[in-house]
């Protein structure tokens, strides 16, 4: 289990409306935001993260894979001319390429116990950077892009920005996939590179209890 330190403080945070305005309260799982902060941990997580997106597929062709080049271009002796036995040869105009890229595997692994620890750091680092805000709820918005304008400028956040969102909230994606430097993801499929990569986070309040019960296994129950 991920290092909780011990804290006689609650961690809460506000609870925010689309307006800006303090709705309330919400406690936060010590196990996720108050983990001990491993950097080392964190960067390794995102480069295994970053190799992994990587596909592998570019191939370059060698002087065996170019088409033509089996016929010899002069005779070996008597021309004055340098010996040569093919066209396709590295050295020739259209010829293969020596020691160029092919397909292969840039995947790591990371276990998933040091997965975990890496992204409780990550989340624990921005809330002690105050750079999470909750908000309760985005209904209303409409799928509009002009009314989250409205909503993030009330909100006051400059710079990029993670939101967490439940699993349906289809309409809440409308409203923000034509906002600059705003990336959307389902709080349970949150990871350490995107937490990190964001100036803010944002979560929903229904989202909190989709990563509680998504990374600590607890059910919560909807008040």
């Amino acid at each position: 289990m991920p290092r909780v330190k011990k804290t006689t403080e609650k961690l809460e945070l506000p609870v925010l409306d689309t307006k800006g305005q303090e709705t309330g309260k919400i406690s936060l799982p010590e196990e996720i935001f108050n983990a001990k902060i491993n950097k080392p941990l964190m960067e390794q997580a995102v480069r295994v993260f970053l190799a992994n997106q990587r596909q592998g597929t570019v191939q370059t062709k060698t002087r065996g894979d170019v088409r033509g080049g089996g016929k010899k271009p002069w005779k070996q002796k008597g021309t004055g001319r340098a010996r040569q036995g093919s066209t396709r040869a590295p050295h020739w105009r259209g010829g293969g390429v020596t020691f160029g890229p092919m397909p292969r595997d840039y995947s790591l692994e990371l276990s998933d116990k040091m997965k975990k620890l890496a992204f409780y750091s990550s989340l624990t680092s921005k809330l002690k950077e105050s750079k999470i805000k909750v908000i309760s709820e985005l209904n209303g918005l409409e799928g509009k892009t002009k009314n989250m304008q409205k909503a993030l400028k009330a909100l006051n956040i400059t710079g990029s920005i993670l939101l967490a969102l439940p699993k349906d909230s289809l309409k809440i994606v409308k409203a923000v996939r034509n906002i600059e430097n705003i990336e959307v993801v389902p709080a349970n499929l949150l990871n350490t590179y995107s937490v990190i990569k964001n100036s803010n986070l944002i979560f929903l309040k229904s989202s909190l209890t989709l990563l509680e019960e998504s990374f600590l296994g607890k059910k919560i129950k909807n008040s």
